[in-house]
Protein backbone atom coordinates (compact mmCIF):
# COMPACT_ATOMS: atom_id res chain seq x y z
CA UNK A 1 0.00 0.00 0.00
CA UNK A 2 4.16 2.24 -0.54
CA UNK A 3 6.07 7.04 3.83
CA UNK A 4 7.60 8.80 6.13
CA UNK A 5 5.96 9.79 9.31
CA UNK A 6 7.29 11.72 12.87
CA UNK A 7 5.66 12.27 16.18
CA UNK A 8 7.45 14.10 17.89
CA UNK A 9 7.03 17.52 16.02
CA UNK A 10 4.09 16.21 13.69
CA UNK A 11 0.75 15.08 14.56
CA UNK A 12 0.03 12.24 12.20
CA UNK A 13 -2.20 13.34 9.43
CA UNK A 14 -5.82 12.35 10.45
CA UNK A 15 -7.52 10.05 7.52
CA UNK A 16 -11.56 10.14 7.88
CA UNK A 17 -13.14 7.32 9.07
CA UNK A 18 -15.74 8.56 9.16
CA UNK A 19 -19.41 6.70 7.54
CA UNK A 20 -19.85 9.51 4.98
CA UNK A 21 -16.54 11.59 4.90
CA UNK A 22 -16.17 14.40 1.91
CA UNK A 23 -16.31 13.29 -1.39
CA UNK A 24 -15.23 14.69 -4.56
CA UNK A 25 -17.84 15.80 -7.48
CA UNK A 26 -17.45 13.48 -10.56
CA UNK A 27 -17.97 14.55 -14.28
CA UNK A 28 -21.01 12.88 -15.69
CA UNK A 29 -21.26 9.54 -17.34
CA UNK A 30 -23.69 6.66 -18.19
CA UNK A 31 -21.37 3.63 -16.36
CA UNK A 32 -23.38 1.05 -14.48
CA UNK A 33 -23.40 1.72 -11.10
CA UNK A 34 -21.47 -1.57 -9.45
CA UNK A 35 -22.85 -3.98 -6.47
CA UNK A 36 -21.78 -3.40 -3.35
CA UNK A 37 -22.83 -5.42 -0.11
CA UNK A 38 -25.10 -3.57 2.05
CA UNK A 39 -23.33 -3.61 5.13
CA UNK A 40 -20.77 -1.21 3.47
CA UNK A 41 -21.10 2.06 4.35
CA UNK A 42 -22.91 4.40 1.47
CA UNK A 43 -20.18 5.49 0.31
CA UNK A 44 -18.84 2.51 -1.49
CA UNK A 45 -22.20 2.37 -3.11
CA UNK A 46 -21.14 4.57 -6.25
CA UNK A 47 -23.69 6.19 -8.72
CA UNK A 48 -22.34 6.41 -12.40
CA UNK A 49 -20.72 9.76 -12.00
CA UNK A 50 -18.59 8.76 -9.37
CA UNK A 51 -17.90 5.24 -11.41
CA UNK A 52 -16.47 7.13 -14.06
CA UNK A 53 -14.72 9.40 -11.39
CA UNK A 54 -13.05 6.46 -10.24
CA UNK A 55 -12.13 4.55 -12.97
CA UNK A 56 -10.25 7.66 -14.34
CA UNK A 57 -8.13 8.14 -10.89
CA UNK A 58 -7.75 4.50 -11.14
CA UNK A 59 -6.46 4.60 -14.97
CA UNK A 60 -4.26 7.35 -14.20
CA UNK A 61 -2.72 5.52 -11.21
CA UNK A 62 -2.08 3.03 -13.59
CA UNK A 63 0.01 4.73 -16.16
CA UNK A 64 1.93 6.55 -13.48
CA UNK A 65 3.01 3.03 -11.84
CA UNK A 66 3.91 2.08 -15.12
CA UNK A 67 6.61 4.76 -15.70
CA UNK A 68 8.08 3.69 -12.04
CA UNK A 69 11.32 1.67 -12.58
CA UNK A 70 12.66 2.19 -8.99
CA UNK A 71 11.19 3.68 -5.58
CA UNK A 72 12.77 4.52 -2.52
CA UNK A 73 11.35 6.33 0.49
CA UNK A 74 11.47 7.59 4.65
CA UNK A 75 8.54 6.56 6.22
CA UNK A 76 7.24 6.93 9.79
CA UNK A 77 4.47 5.11 11.41
CA UNK A 78 2.23 6.06 13.77
CA UNK A 79 0.52 2.59 15.75
CA UNK A 80 -2.89 3.12 17.62
CA UNK A 81 -5.48 0.96 19.52
CA UNK A 82 -8.39 2.90 20.47
CA UNK A 83 -9.26 -0.04 22.85
CA UNK A 84 -6.34 1.00 25.04
CA UNK A 85 -7.13 0.28 28.77
CA UNK A 86 -5.84 4.08 29.32
CA UNK A 87 -9.09 5.82 27.41
CA UNK A 88 -7.19 9.40 27.55
CA UNK A 89 -4.74 7.51 24.83
CA UNK A 90 -7.03 5.85 22.53
CA UNK A 91 -6.04 9.03 20.07
CA UNK A 92 -2.69 8.99 20.66
CA UNK A 93 0.02 7.07 18.78
CA UNK A 94 1.13 4.43 21.28
CA UNK A 95 4.52 3.40 19.06
CA UNK A 96 6.09 5.38 16.45
CA UNK A 97 8.13 3.18 14.17
CA UNK A 98 10.93 4.94 11.38
CA UNK A 99 11.80 2.92 8.45
CA UNK A 100 12.86 2.88 4.70
CA UNK A 101 11.10 1.22 1.96
CA UNK A 102 12.49 0.77 -2.00
CA UNK A 103 11.13 -1.08 -4.91
CA UNK A 104 12.34 -1.85 -8.29
CA UNK A 105 10.21 -2.84 -11.49
CA UNK A 106 8.40 -5.56 -11.75
CA UNK A 107 8.79 -7.60 -8.25
CA UNK A 108 11.51 -6.78 -6.32
CA UNK A 109 11.00 -4.39 -2.73
CA UNK A 110 12.11 -4.07 0.88
CA UNK A 111 10.51 -2.88 3.79
CA UNK A 112 12.36 -2.34 7.34
CA UNK A 113 11.86 -0.61 10.37
CA UNK A 114 14.60 1.07 11.58
CA UNK A 115 13.53 2.46 14.86
CA UNK A 116 10.97 1.83 17.13
CA UNK A 117 9.77 4.32 19.61
CA UNK A 118 7.11 3.40 22.79
CA UNK A 119 4.99 6.12 24.78
CA UNK A 120 5.60 6.11 28.15
CA UNK A 121 1.96 6.71 29.28
CA UNK A 122 3.60 8.28 32.54
CA UNK A 123 5.38 10.95 31.11
CA UNK A 124 3.69 10.94 27.71
CA UNK A 125 7.08 10.93 26.10
CA UNK A 126 8.56 8.53 23.71
CA UNK A 127 11.59 6.24 24.56
CA UNK A 128 13.63 3.84 22.10
CA UNK A 129 12.18 0.49 22.92
CA UNK A 130 15.09 -1.62 24.34
CA UNK A 131 14.45 -4.77 22.19
CA UNK A 132 12.72 -3.30 19.17
CA UNK A 133 11.66 -6.23 16.65
CA UNK A 134 12.07 -4.75 14.01
CA UNK A 135 10.13 -5.57 10.94
CA UNK A 136 12.14 -6.58 7.92
CA UNK A 137 11.10 -8.21 4.42
CA UNK A 138 12.88 -8.54 1.11
CA UNK A 139 11.45 -9.41 -1.85
CA UNK A 140 13.88 -10.40 -4.50
CA UNK A 141 11.95 -11.50 -7.61
CA UNK A 142 12.28 -15.00 -6.45
CA UNK A 143 11.22 -15.61 -2.58
CA UNK A 144 10.21 -13.34 -0.26
CA UNK A 145 12.46 -12.99 2.85
CA UNK A 146 10.94 -12.08 6.61
CA UNK A 147 12.48 -11.48 9.87
CA UNK A 148 10.70 -13.23 12.38
CA UNK A 149 12.54 -11.62 15.32
CA UNK A 150 10.20 -13.77 17.96
CA UNK A 151 11.36 -16.89 17.18
CA UNK A 152 14.69 -15.96 16.28
CA UNK A 153 14.09 -16.99 12.40
CA UNK A 154 14.77 -15.79 8.78
CA UNK A 155 12.09 -16.89 6.77
CA UNK A 156 12.46 -17.73 3.33
CA UNK A 157 9.34 -18.16 0.94
CA UNK A 158 9.72 -19.31 -2.06
CA UNK A 159 7.65 -17.94 -5.09
CA UNK A 160 6.08 -20.42 -7.01
CA UNK A 161 7.15 -19.99 -11.28
CA UNK A 162 3.87 -18.88 -12.16
CA UNK A 163 3.73 -16.23 -9.51
CA UNK A 164 7.04 -14.76 -10.25
CA UNK A 165 6.56 -11.54 -11.88
CA UNK A 166 3.72 -10.35 -10.21
CA UNK A 167 4.58 -11.29 -6.07
CA UNK A 168 5.21 -7.92 -4.71
CA UNK A 169 0.96 -7.59 -5.14
CA UNK A 170 1.31 -10.01 -2.15
CA UNK A 171 3.42 -8.26 -0.10
CA UNK A 172 3.02 -5.57 2.46
CA UNK A 173 2.42 -3.23 -0.79
CA UNK A 174 -0.30 -3.92 -2.02
CA UNK A 175 -1.27 -0.37 -3.13
CA UNK A 176 1.74 1.51 -3.96
CA UNK A 177 3.29 -1.22 -6.92
CA UNK A 178 2.49 -2.80 -10.02
CA UNK A 179 -1.33 -0.84 -9.64
CA UNK A 180 -3.24 -2.05 -12.53
CA UNK A 181 -6.97 -0.51 -12.45
CA UNK A 182 -8.74 -3.64 -13.45
CA UNK A 183 -6.92 -6.12 -10.82
CA UNK A 184 -7.48 -3.13 -8.06
CA UNK A 185 -11.11 -3.17 -8.57
CA UNK A 186 -10.60 -7.32 -8.38
CA UNK A 187 -9.55 -7.09 -5.39
CA UNK A 188 -11.60 -4.14 -3.42
CA UNK A 189 -13.99 -1.83 -2.87
CA UNK A 190 -13.25 1.39 -3.95
CA UNK A 191 -14.44 5.08 -3.58
CA UNK A 192 -12.50 8.19 -3.43
CA UNK A 193 -13.18 10.31 -0.21
CA UNK A 194 -10.89 13.29 -0.71
CA UNK A 195 -12.17 16.36 1.95
CA UNK A 196 -12.82 19.52 -0.03
CA UNK A 197 -10.27 21.72 1.57
CA UNK A 198 -7.51 18.64 0.23
CA UNK A 199 -9.28 18.38 -3.36
CA UNK A 200 -7.13 21.07 -5.45
CA UNK A 201 -3.50 18.76 -4.60
CA UNK A 202 -4.58 15.54 -3.23
CA UNK A 203 -6.53 12.22 -4.29
CA UNK A 204 -7.92 9.75 -1.25
CA UNK A 205 -8.43 6.25 -2.25
CA UNK A 206 -10.72 4.23 0.11
CA UNK A 207 -10.07 0.43 -0.11
CA UNK A 208 -11.62 -2.18 1.56
CA UNK A 209 -10.96 -5.74 0.74
CA UNK A 210 -13.10 -8.45 -1.16
CA UNK A 211 -10.91 -11.77 -0.54
CA UNK A 212 -10.57 -13.59 2.32
CA UNK A 213 -6.83 -13.17 1.82
CA UNK A 214 -6.66 -9.51 1.87
CA UNK A 215 -9.02 -9.79 4.64
CA UNK A 216 -6.90 -11.53 6.70
CA UNK A 217 -4.24 -8.46 6.35
CA UNK A 218 -6.36 -5.61 6.78
CA UNK A 219 -9.92 -4.63 7.13
CA UNK A 220 -9.33 -1.11 5.18
CA UNK A 221 -6.77 1.22 4.06
CA UNK A 222 -6.93 5.02 2.82
CA UNK A 223 -4.55 6.49 0.30
CA UNK A 224 -3.42 10.20 -0.38
CA UNK A 225 -1.97 10.90 -3.63
CA UNK A 226 -0.42 13.85 -5.40
CA UNK A 227 -3.35 14.97 -7.47
CA UNK A 228 -0.67 16.19 -9.79
CA UNK A 229 2.04 13.37 -9.54
CA UNK A 230 -0.25 10.54 -8.08
CA UNK A 231 2.99 10.03 -5.72
CA UNK A 232 1.96 8.03 -2.65
CA UNK A 233 2.04 11.11 0.48
CA UNK A 234 -0.21 9.14 3.01
CA UNK A 235 -1.56 5.64 3.95
CA UNK A 236 -3.93 4.74 6.70
CA UNK A 237 -4.49 0.84 7.14
CA UNK A 238 -7.11 -0.54 9.98
CA UNK A 239 -6.04 -3.92 10.97
CA UNK A 240 -8.84 -6.53 10.98
CA UNK A 241 -8.85 -5.94 14.47
CA UNK A 242 -9.55 -2.43 16.19
CA UNK A 243 -6.42 -1.32 15.85
CA UNK A 244 -4.69 1.05 12.80
CA UNK A 245 -1.54 2.17 11.65
CA UNK A 246 -0.71 6.01 9.88
CA UNK A 247 2.24 6.07 7.51
CA UNK A 248 3.74 9.70 6.18
CA UNK A 249 6.28 9.56 3.25
CA UNK A 250 9.30 11.42 2.58
CA UNK A 251 12.41 11.91 0.65
CA UNK A 252 10.72 10.13 -2.31
CA UNK A 253 13.20 9.15 -4.91
CA UNK A 254 11.88 7.90 -8.06
CA UNK A 255 13.86 5.86 -11.06
CA UNK A 256 17.18 6.93 -9.78
CA UNK A 257 19.79 6.14 -12.28
CA UNK A 258 22.31 4.33 -9.57
CA UNK A 259 19.76 2.22 -8.08
CA UNK A 260 20.79 -1.09 -9.90
CA UNK A 261 24.27 -0.29 -8.72
CA UNK A 262 22.90 -1.05 -5.43
CA UNK A 263 22.17 -4.52 -3.60
CA UNK A 264 19.13 -3.41 -2.35
CA UNK A 265 17.48 -6.67 -2.56
CA UNK A 266 20.20 -8.93 -1.97
CA UNK A 267 19.03 -11.92 0.50
CA UNK A 268 19.66 -10.85 4.15
CA UNK A 269 21.83 -12.49 6.24
CA UNK A 270 20.76 -14.81 9.00
CA UNK A 271 21.79 -13.30 12.63
CA UNK A 272 24.03 -15.33 14.98
CA UNK A 273 22.13 -18.25 16.64
CA UNK A 274 18.89 -17.83 14.33
CA UNK A 275 17.23 -20.40 12.16
CA UNK A 276 17.19 -20.10 8.17
CA UNK A 277 13.37 -21.52 7.52
CA UNK A 278 12.56 -22.44 4.10
CA UNK A 279 8.59 -22.70 2.14
CA UNK A 280 8.27 -24.14 -0.76
CA UNK A 281 6.09 -23.32 -3.65
CA UNK A 282 3.16 -24.89 -3.01
CA UNK A 283 2.90 -23.71 0.55
CA UNK A 284 3.32 -20.09 -0.45
CA UNK A 285 0.10 -21.46 -3.56
CA UNK A 286 -2.27 -23.08 -0.42
CA UNK A 287 -1.47 -19.90 1.89
CA UNK A 288 -2.60 -17.46 -1.15
CA UNK A 289 -5.37 -19.37 -2.10
CA UNK A 290 -6.89 -21.12 1.00
CA UNK A 291 -6.66 -20.20 5.00
CA UNK A 292 -3.86 -21.13 6.92
CA UNK A 293 -4.01 -25.04 7.90
CA UNK A 294 -1.72 -27.37 10.12
CA UNK A 295 -0.43 -29.06 6.92
CA UNK A 296 1.04 -25.85 6.26
CA UNK A 297 4.68 -26.82 7.15
CA UNK A 298 8.02 -25.35 7.25
CA UNK A 299 11.20 -27.13 6.37
CA UNK A 300 14.22 -25.82 8.51
CA UNK A 301 18.21 -26.34 6.98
Amino acid sequence: MCVAFLASVFLPVQLRADPEPPTERAPATTAAASTVPASLPQRFHLNPQQQMYLQKVLETWQDRTKETKTFRCDFVRWNYNPAFELPQFKDVPLVVNNGDLKYANPDKGTFRVTRVMNLDTKTGDYKSAKEANNEHWVCDGTSIWQHDHKNKRVIERKIPDELQGEAIRNTPLPFLFGSQAADLKERYFLCIVTPQEYAPKEIWVDAVPRTQTDSSNFREAILRLDRNTFRPIALRVYDPGDTYATYEFSNVVINDPFEGLKRLFAPPSVPFGWQKVVEMPSEVTARRTGPLGADQQSSER
